[in-house]
């Protein structure tokens, strides 16, 4: 019930980039498990832009889209892990004719290596910020 008066709380428009975002995480768990990572990326790279004006389609709007990323992959039933989270915002950025850039990086935390994923836009964190210099970009 709380998370129904939550959604009502948001503008329409807002409403809309969640369920895309929500139905992209659906879309990018089967299109991880079918091709390679490499693949994928250079897929989501070539979406174009939209020719009907999207909701939050201005690169100032992009930190509500990746909140509402966030907010997506939490009423996901999917594992809506850092990679997943920034494939989607990424899908969502460049149907709005946005740039971004996904950066995937390692980390040694007590002997074992930990990995994250996490997009940029313009040299700042829009999604998965994990401290400065926490991990290291496998593709810099």
């Amino acid at each position: 019930m709380e998370r129904l008066r939550k959604l009502r709380r948001l503008a329409p428009g807002e409403i809309l980039c969640l369920g895309q975002a929500w139905l992209l995480f659906w879309a990018i768990d089967l299109a991880l498990r079918a091709m390679p990572f490499r693949s994928l990326l250079n897929c989501i790279q070539r979406i174009p832009a939209s020719f009907v004006k999207l909701p939050l389609n201005t690169e100032a709007a992009a930190p509500r889209l990746a909140w509402l990323v966030e907010r997506a992959a939490g009423l996901s039933p999917l594992n809506g892990t850092c990679l997943r989270q920034a494939l989607v915002l990424l899908c969502l950025l460049r149907r709005r004719g946005q740039s971004g850039l996904v950066q995937i990086g390692v980390a040694r935390v007590s002997g074992a290596l930990h990995a994250h994923a996490w997009i940029e836009q313009d040299g700042r964190v829009l999604l998965g910020y994990a401290g400065e210099n926490q991990y290291t970009p496998l593709f810099p």
